[in-house]
């Protein structure tokens, strides 16, 4: 039923054509059949408990609670009691009825890392987490729903990094799953990708498990006029702080976070909190305004996901971007090349055209490694390093605004030239960006 309800919405939204394209690509797609959520082994967990003690970061977990159901609750306590790394404290601030109960489970506990406040009143959910957020005194705070919970590892993996990264870390983020109420059976994994500029501007992917120095956040704090969309605002002007290179910033390839869906959850239903997607499109606008970028920000055809349109163009407000690339299409549908690893391989590759990809990211601007110079589009100012690659003008085709190929003789090795050329672009400090919307048909 929930999701006949969601592809209505969809087909309310984008029209019978894409809820039906979106309807074939889910059955074709096994990406949620195919998981299977590998628990840490029992050695595992002992060697990190013995290796704990090498470590010396202290982090505090914030939890701002509403009514929370008390077996969701309690099972959320158990997951931080239970992680092997043992330095941290447990922040919880009750905004929910006098009668919750929440109180009495956690005297069960008498574990004094787990500190319980309860709220005057209720402030929204950027303002309970201030009110709890100014008793943290570990050097790296954490935030965690009050109905999720982390795996036993979480804290063990962010404070190895901590402690034996080149550069201190100032957020850092994690792969994440969903799991049922019952919290035994899980799904729908994210493997994100390491950070990525554009496409946190596309959406936000960081999301759980977030982990953030203490003096950023504090100085930071939480906007109540972004609730539904607080921890993106949050996480928007973090990262702000650390362009260009953004090298304080890392990932960790591990979910370490399961965020439990039920009927009241966003995970479950995101049409219950339709709001908390005007709120990070309204985060995003006043992050775009912040950086002094003009743009347009609308919702794009999948909830939660936004597409910025840079005004008058994106070499004219970006001045980071080198190249802008789109997706290559055969005469048969299929995408045959465009955004590229660093080795070259097609991201996309066999993927439908108007298919959305895994996470729709295939719908989605992001920033690349390489990008097919049959797409291509370059700023002006970096004509000059095609000049010197290919040894001819960089000229586009009028009819499509992307560089004319038809220039390029027979024999030459294309794959080698857009190595060469986004190699350069990229040394020279500038970043490579995939538009969707750019596309170019090739005949096979």
């Amino acid at each position: 039923m929930t999701n006949l309800k969601k592809a209505y919405n969809y087909m309310k939204k984008n029209g019978l054509k894409a809820m039906l394209t979106q309807a074939a690509e889910r059955l074709e797609s096994h990406d949620y059949d195919d998981y299977t959520f590998e628990p840490v082994s029992e050695e595992e967990l002992e060697k990190q408990r013995n290796e704990a003690g090498s470590y010396s970061v202290r982090f505090s977990i914030l939890v701002p609670a509403y009514n929370t159901p008390k077996e969701y609750f309690k099972e959320m306590i158990e997951s931080v009691e239970a992680q092997t790394y043992p330095n941290w404290e447990l922040i919880i601030g009750d905004a929910g009825d006098d009668n919750s109960g929440l109180k009495t489970i956690i005297d069960e506990f008498s574990d004094r890392r787990v500190r319980y406040i309860k709220l005057p009143e209720n402030k929204g959910i950027s303002g309970n987490t201030n009110a709890i957020l100014k008793e943290a005194r570990g050097e790296y705070i954490a935030l965690l729903d009050h109905d999720d919970f982390l795996t036993p590892d979480a804290l063990y993996e962010n404070a190895k990094l901590i402690t034996e990264a080149t550069k201190q870390p100032r957020l850092i983020y994690s792969d994440e799953d969903k799991c049922n109420g019952e919290g035994t059976k899980f799904y729908d994994v994210y493997r994100k990708p390491n950070f990525n500029l554009d496409l946190l501007l596309s959406n936000n992917y960081i999301c759980h498990f977030l982990v953030i120095k203490s003096e950023d956040m504090k100085n930071i704090g939480f906007r109540s006029q972004f609730d539904g969309a607080q921890d993106y605002d949050l996480t928007l002007r973090t990262v702000m702080r650390y362009m260009p290179d953004f090298k304080e910033i890392y990932h960790i390839p591990k979910v370490l976070y399961h965020w439990r869906c039920h009927e009241e959850s966003t995970a479950s239903n995101p049409q219950s909190k339709r709001y908390a997607y005007e709120a990070g499109k309204a985060a995003l606008e006043d992050a775009l305004q912040t950086l002094g970028w003009k743009a347009e920000v609308t919702h794009s055809k999948h909830l939660g996901f936004m597409d910025v349109k840079y005004i008058p163009g994106i070499f004219d407000v970006r001045e980071d971007i080198g190249m802008i690339g789109g997706k290559i299409v055969n005469d048969k549908g299929v995408i045959i090349g465009g955004i590229m690893d660093e080795d070259g391989t097609p991201i996309f590759a066999g993927l439908k055209d108007g298919y959305s990809g895994y996470r729709n990211t295939a719908t989605l601007k992001q920033d690349a490694d390489l990008l097919d110079m049959r797409c291509m589009k370059l700023r002006p100012e970096l004509y000059d390093v095609f000049m010197d690659v290919t040894g001819f003008d960089y000229k586009e085709d009028p009819k499509t605004g992307f560089y004319d190929i038809k220039l390029q003789k027979d024999d030459t090795d294309l794959m080698k030239i857009c190595t060469i050329i986004c190699h350069r672009i990229k040394k020279m400090g500038y970043k490579l960006l995939y538009d969707p919307d750019c596309s170019v048909k090739v005949k096979e």
